[in-house]
Parts: C-alpha cells; sequence; structure tokens
C-alpha cells in the first residue's frame, strides 16, 4: 500500500452540541444492521479482526490493549448502535470500515459533504477519532488517502452529542470517487476503562448555528502520537 502521510492530517477543533437539526448529509451508517446487535468480546494485547459484521459492507476492529491482566473489551454492533466497553484494567480501540476497507468496493462522490460526524449516544472519556477517505483514481499526484482527525471530550454527563470536523480536499485526491470511507476511535492518555456508544456516522454539508455548539480545544499534545498509531493501524489493516 502507499504512503498514507500525505493524505492523513490532524484537525484540532471538535464541534459538540445536543442532537438537534442537521444540514444536508450522507449515512455512512446508522448501525441498524444486524437488527440484533452482535456482541464481540476480545481480549489480549494487539488488534483482533472479527471479519465483516453480518449483513452490512462493514468490517470491524477491536483491540484491548492490556493492563495489567488479561482484560476482555466488549463489542456490540447492530440494533441502532456501536458499543464499546472495557474493564478497569483496559484500554480499548475500534476501527470500522466501509466500501473498499471493508472488502466490498462503492463508488460515492463526496464532494457535497465538508465534515465527518459522530453522533455519540454516550462516552465517559476523552476519546482519538480519526476518519480517512480511499479514492483508487486520484486526479493528480497519487494521493489515495485523505482524512482528519481531532481529539474530543465528552460532553456535560456523558452524552449524548455529536462531533463534526472538516474533510480536507488535497490536490489530487478524487473526493468524486470515493471507494473506502473508515473512522476508528481510541482513548486519549491511555485512559483505562473506557466507554461509549455511537449511533450515526456521516459525511454532511454544514454545522448548526454557532450559538448551538461549543468549540473545544483539546490534548493537542498527544494527538500527533495518536495519528502516527492511526496511521499504522490503518495501513496494516487495509494490507490484510
Amino acid at each position: 500500500m502507499r504512503d498514507m502521510n500525505a493524505g492523513l492530517t490532524i484537525g484540532f477543533l471538535a464541534l459538540c452540541l445536543a442532537p438537534g437539526a442537521l444540514a444536508a448529509s450522507y449515512q455512512v451508517d446508522n448501525f441498524m444492521t444486524p437488527a440484533t446487535p452482535v456482541t464481540y468480546s476480545a481480549s489480549g494485547l494487539g488488534t483482533v479482526f472479527l471479519g465483516e459484521v453480518p449483513g452490512t459492507l462493514t468490517s470491524l476492529n477491536v483491540v484491548s490493549d492490556v493492563n495489567p491482566s488479561n482484560a476482555v473489551t466488549t463489542t456490540s454492533y447492530g440494533g441502532g448502535a456501536l458499543t464499546l466497553t472495557s474493564p478497569s484494567d483496559g484500554r480499548a480501540y475500534a476501527q470500522v470500515g466501509y466500501g473498499a476497507f471493508g472488502y466490498s468496493y462503492s463508488h460515492i462522490d463526496t464532494t457535497p459533504y465538508h465534515y465527518f460526524e459522530l453522533s455519540f449516544a454516550r462516552a465517559n472519556e476523552v476519546l482519538n477519532i480519526n476518519a480517512v477517505m480511499y479514492s483508487a483514481t486520484p486526479t493528480g499526484p497519487a494521493i489515495y488517502y485523505d482524512g482528519n482527525g481531532i481529539n474530543v471530550s465528552p460532553a456535560p454527563g456523558g452524552g449524548p452529542f455529536n462531533v463534526f470536523f472538516a474533510i480536507p480536499s488535497p490536490t489530487g485526491f478524487n473526493r468524486s470517487d470515493v471507494n473506502g470511507i473508515l473512522f476508528e476511535i481510541d482513548v486519549a492518555n491511555n485512559t483505562l476503562g473506557s466507554s461509549w456508544a455511537i449511533d450515526n456516522f456521516a459525511l454532511t454539508t454544514g454545522v448548526p448555528e454557532p450559538a448551538a455548539w461549543t468549540i473545544m480545544l483539546i490534548g493537542l499534545g498527544g494527538l500527533g502520537g495518536s495519528a502516527r498509531l492511526s496511521r499504522r493501524r490503518i495501513a496494516a489493516r487495509v494490507a490484510r
């Protein structure tokens, strides 16, 4: 696989707000399929590839970063949510891929959309979030990957809240023919005992009026390390 460094950039602002009426969007996943949630458990150090989620074009990776015992991370997918819970002595990471990242190619024109959006039902810790798009047909230089990342705190009380971060448009990346979209969520600051749930992943044209949201600038020092780790994880995932 080609180097992803040119395509993966880091964003600094997370826009967090209570759910409400939003701009036009392309829904990547509402986590309704399968109708009955499928639950996985993963333990040990390193990534566990769980294969394609039944009934979807989705691939799912979960890791339980164990410290100090053989902690088990529980992941539930379907029925309207993706939830992940790690025990008090474990750290968890999830990576979800669509289209090319899920082994089934698709063709999506993403040019009308300006933001990645993740809707959280809840979260108990600061999270590192990255999203990556892949195009097999670059328009200029060989830029096959493009993406962005943020570091975000949960809403007061744990949620719900929405997170928006910009979709960049580097020269050479063909946003009119995107063949794969992937997002990943990792806890920040090596936090133990993390728990979160998301119920929608979308591409959207805009965000609500400024009066409806709070801008938070968080953890820039730790974000660079997260991005480097993310590049390694995604490169390993795509190479499978």
